[in-house]
């Protein structure tokens, strides 16, 4: 046998009996205890699977929360420009891409946004049906956001839909949305603590509501809560703890005061706050609210309806019928009234002009399907303007234009729907009749050295003094 032989067979004799005690190993020592080992293994894999399914969708979840996060400030950002329409289309990208049931306080939370929102676009694009979806996200974020596990988001929701409230009140069905409005807020101070700005900002909200109740129903003592409720709200903040909420405080409770001359005072010291360069929307709410707490000036005189129509050409500056048109539409209201009590001191022809080219303003967004209320409330006044300042006795045209309008107020004003509205209107063309019928133009158009002069008819038509104390126009 040659070398190169031997050295093989040693080698296949070592490979042997290496492959001998390798074997001898398994038998004696792995072989018992293999079943065991692949079962471990097994169940190691077993969990990784278990533990990696329960930790993707936590994993995923985070991944969520930290992309609704960012696009929440996408369209907090499009708010900060007034780009709600921009605002909400990507609130409802949002609310497809995350999982209700697992992040729950997420979807609610963009909910809540979207219903604020759509109540910030409607300033600006009046319509009701913004105001109805407003509602329905916000009702939609209170099924998760309950006052025990999410009180401030809680507070936050009913906060809104008080508002929103307060608004579908001048549309429609005011005596029931005013108690939606009153319960809404009364929900968001069970979690107000008293000495917070947020309870004096919702008592002032009450106070509020229930000034306009009291119009439709129990006068004394739904305004006597008005005042109680603007009463506990400056007890909470005054002008040097809180000059900001003060003022707004006094702005919007001004109504609420007994006087036009204490009115006056409120809003103009709100104008100590407000200015248009640093707060230019709150200095507009105080604006109009002075120009109409100087319309309501009894006697009237040249110089304070001058006040008015200034205030509300302030206020105009800010409220304009692209950005605000319901506001806009308000002002242009009150700012026609204006010109009929000054053309009934002073050029009546010029400022029949101006009211009546208010008044149209007004009616580019009071229509009958937006706002019906408000709509026949204008085309009151504009029946009114006729009788004040248009020679209705003597001109057929004028007197048929004023008997079109208010017709149209009395298309929605009608007895059985709008009671009081429907008796003041009555009671409006009632006197509209006796200035057809009575034998001269009861004083209105009889101008002497450039003034009116007020002449009592001796067979009973009423003079325009008399007539005014009668006449209460829809504002």
């Amino acid at each position: 046998m040659s070398r190169r032989q031997k050295n093989k067979s040693k080698k296949k004799e070592s490979d042997l009996q290496l492959k001998s005690k390798i074997s001898n190993f398994f038998q004696k020592y792995i072989n018992p205890y293999l079943p065991k080992i692949i079962g471990g293994i097994i169940t190691a894999i077993i969990a990784g699977l278990i533990l990696y399914c329960w930790l993707l969708p936590i994993y995923s979840d985070i991944q969520t929360q930290n992309k609704v996060t960012s696009s929440w400030e996408i369209s907090h950002n499009y708010e900060q420009s007034m780009q709600y329409d921009k605002a909400i289309d990507n609130y409802y990208q949002i609310l497809n891409e995350i999982p209700q049931q697992r992040l729950p306080y997420q979807y609610a939370k963009t909910q809540q946004f979207l219903g604020e929102d759509y109540q910030e676009l409607n300033n600006y694009n009046a319509d009701e049906q913004h105001l109805n979806l407003a509602i329905q996200y916000l009702h939609e974020s209170l099924a998760v956001f309950t006052i025990d596990k999410y009180p401030n988001e809680f507070g936050t929701s009913n906060e809104y839909l008080g508002l929103i409230y307060l608004e579908m009140a001048d549309i429609r069905n005011a005596k029931d949305n005013l108690q939606n409005s009153i319960n809404a807020f009364n929900s968001t101070l069970l979690v107000c603590n008293e000495s917070t700005v947020a309870y004096a900002r919702t008592k002032a909200y009450l106070s509020i509501a229930y000034r306009k109740l009291s119009k439709i129903e129990n006068y004394d003592q739904n305004y006597n809560n008005a005042i109680t409720n603007y009463n506990d709200s400056l007890k909470v903040v005054n002008s040097h703890n809180d000059p900001y909420d003060y003022a707004l405080i006094k702005v919007n409770c001004a109504p609420l005061l007994d006087t036009p001359e204490e009115q006056i005072e409120a809003y103009s010291e709100s104008l100590n706050v407000f200015t248009i360069e640093n707060n230019r929307y709150e200095y507009a709410i105080a604006q109009a609210g002075l120009g109409n707490s100087y319309n309501r000036l009894i006697p009237r005189n040249e110089s304070n309806l001058q006040n008015a129509i200034d205030s509300y050409n302030n206020a105009l500056q800010i409220y304009t019928e692209q950005k605000f048109p319901f506001t806009y539409a308000e002002i242009q209201n009150n700012l026609g009234l204006a010109y009929i009590y000054l053309g009934t001191i002073r050029d009546p022809g010029v400022n029949f002009e101006k009211a009546n080219s208010s008044f149209s303003n007004a009616l580019h967004i009071r229509t009958p399907d937006t706002y019906p209320l408000k709509y026949a409330g204008t085309e009151e006044n504009i029946a009114i303007m006729y009788a004040a300042l248009g020679d209705v006795k003597n001109n057929e045209t004028t007197r048929q234009l004023a008997e079109d309008a208010f017709s149209k107020a009395f298309h929605i004003f009608t007895p059985d729907r709008y009671p009081a509205e429907n008796q003041q209107l009555q009671s409006n063309h009632d006197l509209f009749q006796n200035i057809i019928q009575g034998p001269t133009i009861c004083g209105f158009q009889i101008i002497v050295n450039g003034s009116v002069v007020y002449q009592k008819n001796p067979q009973g038509c009423p003079s325009w003094e008399e007539l005014e104390k009668s006449i209460k126009p829809s504002v």
